[in-house]
């Protein structure tokens, strides 16, 4: 998964760890927005992460990066949007 979205987008994504998932992939979406994908039982779980100063317009535009470019890149399927957990 990591090696298919270095190959497919500007930056490389990181790898990371999590206490509360699993280990996690972490990759920016637009300057105040990152995204985290976590592998959990057989699907993942995909968390938007962004600066208190971020614009709603920018959330959004990295939503839909996220849904259009980045989900595709790891194929995603059954794609549901949920509340956060916090």
């Amino acid at each position: 998964m990591k090696k298919n979205l270095d190959a497919n987008w500007p930056m490389p994504w990181g790898e990371g760890d999590s206490h509360y998932l699993a280990d996690y992939l972490g990759g920016t979406l637009t300057d105040k927005v990152i995204a985290r994908i976590y592998q959990v039982h057989r699907g993942f779980v995909v968390n938007l992460r962004f600066d208190s100063d971020a614009k709603a317009a920018q959330v959004e535009e990295a939503k839909l990066k996220l849904l259009s470019r980045v989900l595709p890149l790891v194929l995603a399927r059954d794609v549901k949007e949920t509340e956060p957990l916090e």
